[in-house]
């Protein structure tokens, strides 16, 4: 599976798909209003939406594939009239205007997910809350249940580094966080995985002390790279790389949600044991 990057142009497609999708979704909604709705009509409304839903970077997985199999469903319904000229049934109408406004609900939380990945990093507070429900965090052998705010980074122990979760203190401001990433102290290891970091990039180890924090936004898991670096994903099997914020001066923060499954490598290769983190999205 090709790596890809998570940079402003990912985001700039993102949305140009998405309102592709809001605009055949308005589309549907004029057509509703008409006296008499043609099948075909409809059916193209739905196939140009597919179009652009296929196209979209999977910021949110869970949605996506809920949007596509919504869409897909209703064109071959509407398939089974034959004839595209025929008009629409009264039963049909109605639960096409139940259905409409589902997508909206949809696209909705897409367009939320995607404002919620870029953000002034002068505006961002990083929580120190609990979850909704707890995740389980994989690293090699090690099982660990998290229920609260906390960061992945680089421990080491003599010659030899580790991966390890650390506690995330107190709820602060990104940029408070910008000025503790160096103080290792600040940020205690509560489980120090057998994971060996060998990946290394002139002679020095590409996995930061804090290298990603994951915090929950109220509506969604959320990760954040503040290394120097990038980190490897991988969300519900699509694979991407995020560059680090302090690889760059002066940028907007970019995070990225969570899936049910993913597999993060701060090393840097996918040729390492990756963390895994299964969610209850």
């Amino acid at each position: 599976m090709s790596s890809r990057e998570m940079d402003y142009l990912t985001f700039m497609k993102y949305y140009f798909h998405l309102t592709g999708c809001f605009r055949f979704a308005i589309e549907l909604q004029k057509e509703l209003l008409k006296e008499t709705t043609k099948v075909g009509e409809i059916l193209g409304c739905f196939s140009g939406m597919n179009v652009h839903i296929e196209k979209l970077p999977p910021l949110s997985r869970k949605e996506i594939n809920e949007l596509e199999k919504k869409v897909k469903d209703c064109i071959e319904h509407y398939k089974e009239y034959g004839d595209p000229r025929y008009p629409l049934e009264p039963k049909d109408k109605g639960m096409l205007q139940i259905t409409v406004i589902e997508l909206m609900e949809i696209l909705h939380s897409l367009q939320v997910i995607g404002v919620k990945s870029i953000q002034d990093p002068s505006e961002l507070i990083v929580p120190a809350k609990k979850f909704p429900n707890k995740i389980v965090v994989k690293m090699g052998e090690m099982k660990r249940d998290m229920d609260e705010t906390f960061v992945i980074g680089r421990v080491s122990e003599g010659d030899k580094d580790y991966i390890a979760i650390r506690k995330f203190p107190y709820e602060m401001s990104f940029k408070e966080l910008m000025g503790l990433v160096e103080s290792e102290d600040k940020f205690k290891v509560r489980y120090k995985s057998d994971i060996k970091l060998k990946g290394r990039f002139d002679e020095h180890l590409r996995a930061s002390r804090i290298h990603l924090v994951i915090w929950h936004d109220g509506s969604c898991y959320r990760m954040a790279d503040v290394s120097r670096t990038y980190t490897i994903v991988e969300i519900d099997g699509d694979r991407r790389r995020i560059t680090g914020y302090r690889a760059y001066i002066n940028q907007p923060l970019l995070t990225q949600p969570l899936g049910k499954q993913n597999k993060i490598w701060i090393c840097g290769t996918p040729d390492e044991t990756p963390v895994e983190i299964f969610t209850q999205i």
